[in-house]
């Protein structure tokens, strides 16, 4: 990816430029301060120096790196679990996980932090205890780390396939088999950058495992399935059904039709791992949000 442009508009005469840019794009001052010292803020010589109001205010943002420092925000998500090492929460839709382009502050890594201030210690300061990530229009369960111990056991437990991770998800048409693994490599869709698609490994595709049951079929037009994840690729359950020629519910990026206001028909529904420093078994089951109880419901009476 390159370097993100963002234009800011002077909105408070006399404001320092440094505070000016932290409070607008959710970073902390000492970040803000870096980007205008390395020449990363068009029109701002100094971070002492004070806004005008309509200026406007060219910031260059580089890639993110682990030095990325994010300033604490009030955030909305229920936490499900809290002890001294793990959180276990419920990201709603339309939350994006961690910051990136286009995406510079209210994320949940910025509400993390301001839950939890202590998670500040930890060595990653652009995803604090995130070990896994949900899409911004997917909810459902997520665990993060409060410490470093618990965030260097849970990315081991991840890598080696000890989490077990369940999807609900909601998709058009009915699959042929009703249950079976989909396995085509996922990588960067040539023709889109926004999209991930099944490419070959020689191009650059990843290895990726989706298992997949048929629950409920509604009027044989939609399939309630349950997915089950093996890997972690970026989009993975909407590129497999996609390509299986079932795409999600509301997911207009992969072929609905349908447009769902910040969401698709897709929740982490199940959790399961042996918590990482007491090794005790959790087990964690969220019902689906109102909002596609809903649908299921608007369904059935067809």
């Amino acid at each position: 990816m390159s370097d993100e442009i963002i234009e800011l508009t002077g909105d408070d005469l006399g404001t320092r430029a440094d505070v000016f840019i932290a409070n607008n794009l959710g970073i902390t001052r000492s970040y803000a301060q870096r980007l205008i010292k390395c020449g990363n803020a068009e029109n701002i010589n100094k971070p002492s120096q004070k806004i005008k109001v309509n200026n406007i205010y060219k910031i260059t943002l580089p890639e993110p790196e682990n030095n990325f420092e994010i300033e604490p925000e009030p955030v909305d998500f229920d936490v499900l679990y809290a002890d001294k090492n793990i959180i276990v929460l419920n990201k709603p839709a339309g939350l994006v996980t961690h910051p990136g382009h286009g995406n510079w502050h209210g994320t949940l890594a910025h509400g993390l932090l301001y839950k939890y201030p202590d998670m500040k210690s930890l060595r990653n300061k652009l995803r604090p205890g995130i070990v896994h990530r949900l899409d911004a229009v997917t909810s459902g369960l997520m665990v993060a780390a409060r410490t470093q111990e618990a965030y260097e056991i849970l990315q081991r437990k991840f890598q080696s396939r000890e989490i077990t991770k369940k999807y609900l998800a909601l998709a058009h048409g009915v699959p042929a088999k009703s249950s079976s693994i989909l396995s085509g490599a996922i990588g960067r869709d040539p023709d889109n950058k926004l999209k991930m698609a099944v490419i070959a490994e020689s191009s650059g595709g990843k290895p990726a495992l989706t298992g997949y049951k048929v629950i409920k079929i509604y009027n044989n037009k939609f399939s309630l399935i349950l997915c089950s994840l093996f890997t972690g690729r970026t989009h993975q359950i909407r590129v497999h059904l996609s390509a299986l020629g079932h795409a999600i519910y509301g997911d207009t990026l992969y072929k609905s039709n349908i447009l769902l206001n910040n969401r698709i028909f897709l929740h982490s529904w199940r959790l399961e791992f042996n918590h990482p420093i007491t090794n005790k078994f959790m087990k964690f089951c969220l019902p689906l949000p109102h909002e596609l109880v809903n649908i299921l419901s608007e369904l059935k009476d067809n």
